[in-house]
């Protein structure tokens, strides 16, 4: 599970997610940044993933 968050960060860079979200993203050593939203706020998500931010310091190896 740890892997496919990453993949899914690292493709896609955009994730929304809850409190239990954000808890597996923290699990997968996946920190917060301007690529992860809150579930309900989905201007910020479209914002998050018009673009890619391929300056991938958030993420770690697993």
């Amino acid at each position: 599970m740890k892997s496919l968050f990453l993949r899914i960060f690292l493709i896609l860079k955009a994730i929304a997610a809850d409190k239990g979200g954000l808890a597996l993203l923290k699990t997968a050593n996946i920190r917060d940044d301007a690529g992860i939203v809150n579930t309900n706020d989905k201007d910020a998500f479209i914002t998050a993933a018009k673009t890619r931010q391929w300056d991938c310091v958030s993420c770690h190896s697993d």
